[in-house]
């Protein structure tokens, strides 16, 4: 059983997902994932018509009266799986909000969990690459070296977790960079976001 559980509107530079790895050079990113996979979020997401991310957990269900937005083929849109961790882009210099639908990525990440000489996904980064076109992309994730999260790296990510709402504010089409304030979800006792 893996430990990990279960689209960010596109506000440039906070949000990475695989797509946005044709803009990349070679098509490759390298990330370091900052919190444990049982600390990721999934559920399934969906598009409206306005192509509005729509995000619910896994024993949800999406609201009945949206106008859905068309899938690949051009019939009714399928909700997909999805997955959102947070990382640092050491090719953008940033931390951002890493939301994957791609179960190749999944497995990738699965494989890295289960093998004793890799696990906890915290401890190295990653190589993330595309290759292929339209229904024909193929990703990849690759282990580089294991090495300790840098000090300027783990100041800024301690500093961030301060004031971020969570990864929990997807759910409710909410930024989880936001600071605490009104209209955004509100930390529990336990730290996450109602």
């Amino acid at each position: 059983m893996s430990p990990i559980p279960g689209k960010p509107d596109n506000i440039r530079g906070k949000f990475f997902n695989a797509k946005d790895l044709k803009s990349y050079k070679d098509r490759r990113a390298k990330l370091r994932i900052l919190i444990p996979a049982d600390e990721f979020i999934t559920g399934h997401v969906k598009f409206t018509a306005e192509k509005k991310p729509i995000r619910i957990r896994d024993d949800e269900f999406f609201p009945t009266g949206t106008k859905w937005g068309p899938g690949l083929d051009g019939k009714e849109q399928q909700s997909r799986r999805f997955w959102a961790t947070v990382v640092y882009n050491h090719t953008m210099g940033m931390i951002q909000v890493w939301e994957f639908t791609q179960a190749t990525i999944y497995n990738g990440l699965d494989t890295l969990l289960e093998d004793d000489d890799w696990g906890d996904v915290t401890g190295y980064d990653l190589k993330v690459s595309s290759a292929g076109e339209g229904k024909d992309v193929e990703y990849s994730v690759v282990p580089v070296g294991k090495a300790e999260l840098p000090a300027e790296i783990k100041a800024e990510w301690t500093a961030l977790k301060e004031t971020w709402v969570g990864l929990e504010a997807l759910y409710f089409g909410k930024d989880p960079f936001e600071a605490f304030g009104e209209g955004t979800p509100t930390k529990t006792d336990s730290g996450v976001p109602l």
